[in-house]
């Protein structure tokens, strides 16, 4: 996967890598570029490509503005999640699917039993009604911040085919990265890290350039 901006004689390149970190000192630069990820308008200003094939960020590819809490918009994820939890209820698990009808079904005969009021009941239940019943969501509990953007990038990249995503200022510990690289690299994540100044290190699984405050490049610099 290549990554074409102004600056850089040549494309940003991820390699065997799973991320490039990207350091853009110049301020207006780093100020221009980060805001049009966050009007998605990313597209106008990088280019995106696999395989020589040029391919749209806005349909491919996702910014996470909240780093911390990155699952908060979650709605069109889950969305993808609970359809596939309902086609696994009507195939693999379609028998226990009916004995939980047959349950809802006595719990509401119970129900309406108990009052005089003239109603009446969806005694059809389709899946997609269950799932919505058990209110599925992501984990938060009895885990890091790390952890938690690492299982939503694992779970947007499988369910809405994310071909990369892109943040800024990535700022875990570094054993912590190198976890989060690891992990997202056994499942063939590509992450575009923006930050303001180039690290003091960076990951053997991400690949830096750096555009200094006098607009001049550096390919895999390391600052003193």
């Amino acid at each position: 996967m290549r990554i074409a901006l102004d600056y850089f004689p040549e494309p940003l390149a991820f390699e065997n890598q799973t991320a490039v970190v990207l350091a853009l000192e110049n301020k207006t630069v780093f100020r221009r570029v980060v805001n049009a990820f966050l009007e998605d308008c990313a597209d106008e200003v990088l280019t995106f490509s696999q395989e020589w094939k040029p391919f749209a960020f806005s349909k491919q590819g996702l910014y996470i503005a909240n780093l911390l809490q990155p699952d908060a918009d979650a709605k069109k994820l889950m969305n993808h999640v609970a359809s596939a939890m309902e086609q696994t209820l009507n195939t693999e698990l379609a028998e226990s699917l009916a004995l939980v009808r047959q349950d809802l079904l006595q719990l509401g005969d119970a129900l309406t039993a108990r009052f005089d009021y003239d109603v009446a009941y969806q005694d059809d239940l389709e899946a997609a009604a269950v799932v919505k019943l058990l209110q599925f969501r992501l984990r938060r509990e009895e885990s890091t911040a790390a952890e938690r953007l690492a299982r939503f990038l694992i779970l947007t990249s499988r369910y809405l085919k994310v071909r990369i995503f892109a943040i800024s200022n990535l700022y875990f510990e570094s054993e912590e990265v190198s976890r989060l690289l690891h992990t997202l690299s056994l499942h063939q994540i590509r992450i575009l890290d923006l930050e303001c100044q180039a690290p003091a290190c960076v990951d053997v699984r991400a690949k830096l350039y750096v555009l200094d405050r006098d607009l001049c490049t550096l390919d895999n610099f390391v600052s003193p």
